[in-house]
């Protein structure tokens, strides 16, 4: 019975001990299988390397400019003497400002056209017209940590004044149009599609403007028929500084306009006589001169091989020589078809021989 006391103490004590050791070399081997998977590695890198940077960002970045582009710029009028006296606002130089700002990189680099208000003051409009309106910056968030440094402009300029509407005549700007006219055609006349335009604008500048004219939009290609092309208006003022002025300050834009350009073609054609009535024998005409140089309208597209310039009935003609002698503004041609020079003359004989 003694000897066997003891041996159950040392035996328990044993397998404590080996109990303990195997514990820990469990954990041990846990811990280095996981440290041998990449995946597990890799992310404990990127874990430790953020924490690291937001450190160094939050506390340690350092100061830096940049700059936040077309930041729009606000104009309120409400209480001003521009509400006041009922100004709109006709033009604007600018609606947009580029902002610089400096302060910690983390900051700066994060700031967008939403975190800045650029305001347009209006303590220097006393009264209609273009006036010059200085900008104030204001930054709506981390204003303590981030100054502006500057703006790409300090200043926008903008015209004030009260809207009118006014109808005016159109005309068509005729400068240049027989450069646009291919050889063999002559330009004949325009046409527009409504003979007035109403504008509205600042009073100021309906006051100046005289007359409104189209201008075409010509293209590359010359003209060999009769075309309606869209058209500019052009606002025309008392004086050449007036001119420049109401075109800038008077929107035409959504006004569509055209012009329609017409064309003869040039044409060199023989002359006869027109016969009416019931022949009482054989008529036989002589013109001098036998050919004629017309105008062709395009859009009427004439394709007779001559051109009458006179009828006659037979019932007026006596047996014999009959003569006749006719002006160029007397001359009755087909439609479509005008002489070029309405000062010639021309001599007509017609000889008629009865039958039976």
């Amino acid at each position: 019975m003694k000897n066997n006391t003891p041996k159950n103490k040392d035996n328990k004590n044993e397998n404590y001990v080996n109990s303990s050791s195997s514990e820990r070399t469990d954990k041990r081997r846990g811990f280095s299988s996981l440290m041998e998977k990449n995946w597990f590695v890799f992310i404990l890198s990127l874990l430790i390397a953020f924490s690291v940077w937001v450190i160094v960002a939050m506390y340690a970045s350092p100061e830096e400019s940049y700059t936040v582009y077309n930041v729009p710029i606000k104009i309120n009028t409400d209480d001003t003497i521009v509400s006041e006296n009922g100004f709109e606002n006709f033009w604007q130089s600018d609606t947009t400002v580029d902002v610089t700002v400096n302060g910690p990189r983390y900051l700066v680099t994060s700031i967008t056209a939403d975190d800045i208000q650029v305001n347009a003051s209006l303590s220097k409009v006393s009264e209609a017209g273009l006036s010059t309106l200085t900008l104030r910056t204001t930054l709506l968030h981390y204003a303590n940590e981030i100054d502006v440094t500057s703006l790409s402009k300090t200043s926008v300029q903008v015209y004030f004044d009260v809207k009118e509407e006014k109808t005016f005549d159109v005309t068509m700007d005729q400068t240049g149009v027989t450069e646009h006219i291919a050889e063999g055609y002559r330009y004949k006349d325009y046409e527009l599609p409504v003979s007035t335009v109403t504008l509205s604008g600042p009073r100021t500048e309906i006051e100046k403007i005289v007359s409104v004219s189209a201008d075409p939009q010509y293209s590359s290609s010359m003209l060999y028929e009769s075309t309606v092309l869209p058209a500019a208006l052009n606002l025309v003022g008392n004086t050449a500084a007036d001119t420049v002025s109401v075109n800038k300050y008077i929107s035409t834009e959504g006004i569509d306009f055209n012009v329609k350009i017409n064309i003869n073609k040039v044409a060199t054609m023989k002359t006869a006589v027109k016969f009416k009535g019931t022949a009482g024998g054989a008529a036989q005409a002589k013109i001098t001169p036998n050919t004629v140089d017309v105008l062709i309208d395009t859009g009427v597209g004439y394709t007779g091989g001559e051109v009458p310039i006179f009828t006659v009935d037979y019932s007026s003609l006596k047996e014999g020589e009959n003569t006749y002698t006719l002006d160029g503004q007397s001359v009755v041609l087909p439609d479509g078809v005008t002489l070029q020079d309405k000062n010639q003359t021309f001599e007509i004989t017609i000889t008629y021989t009865l039958t039976g």
